[in-house]
């Protein structure tokens, strides 16, 4: 009794080897890397270039009388450096990415141009400094690695755009002091792409077009006038192209 249970053990011994020394060969897989995501809190800078256009419109003064000729206009070209920084956040659901994104900074806008039709020397003036947007996106990641995010993105944009009406002329010619725009809000849409080279960094390019309140009226004392106010509308439009950098905080 004794010896057959010594041989049914050594038979189950070898008939269990090879399949222990199988199980202690098949490692398991190594875990695969996480997948990228846009989900998560940046923050960036960025720099480019901005042009447009500011146009003068004649319109009626208190005496119901125009400057020129009633809607008569004149367009000073604008161009200049603009460049800021942004904060914005991403979520992504597959390939569908949604985002919101604030940005402030300079917009360099300059222009100036003479009244063409008149004597006098009436000029429209433009002089920008700080600007800032607020702006939703809507964007589609692609391959490699779901790191490629090409977007749409829209939103408000306001500036401290100056764009004043006068003249250079001096007397016997009527002066015309006309106030400036001050600060102007307005709309503005474009596109971007962004490229993630690891989790964290990303660049991107934007293109964003922009327009302010349409045919802003300004208004002001002319010499010999008395106290009549003699009245302009201001148009500002324009483009702006940039590159970004930004850091990213992934949720």
């Amino acid at each position: 009794m004794h010896k057959t249970a010594i041989a049914l053990a050594t038979v189950a011994t070898v008939i269990g080897t090879p399949a222990l020394a199988a199980d202690l060969a098949v490692k398991a897989p190594p875990a695969a890397p996480p997948a990228f995501s846009w989900t998560g809190f940046y923050i960036g800078g960025n720099a480019g270039y901005a042009w447009g256009s500011t146009t003068g419109v004649d319109e009626v003064a208190t005496n119901d009388l125009c400057w020129f000729s009633c809607n008569e206009n004149w367009t000073a070209g604008t161009h200049g450096f603009t460049g800021g920084g942004q904060i914005g956040a991403n979520w992504q659901t597959g390939i569908a990415v949604f985002g919101v994104e604030a940005d402030a900074g300079y917009l360099g806008l300059k222009g100036h141009a003479i009244e063409p039709n008149t004597d006098g020397g009436t000029f429209v003036n433009t002089n920008g400094s700080f600007f800032t947007t607020v702006r939703g996106r809507f964007g589609v990641s692609f391959l490699p690695s779901n790191t490629v995010l090409v977007y749409l993105t829209g939103g408000y944009i306001g500036a401290d755009l100056d764009s004043t009406v006068g003249t250079n002329a001096a007397a016997p010619v009527q002066l015309l002091n006309v106030s400036n725009t001050g600060f102007q809000s307005g709309w503005t849409w474009g596109t971007g792409a962004e490229w993630a080279w690891n989790n964290n960094w990303s660049v991107k390019v934007e293109w964003l077009h922009y327009e302010f309140e349409h045919n802003k009226t300004i208004g002001g004392n002319f010499a010999g006038g008395d106290s009549t106010v003699q009245f302009f509308g201001v148009d500002n439009i324009g483009n702006l192209v940039r590159a970004g950098l930004n850091y990213r905080f992934n949720w």
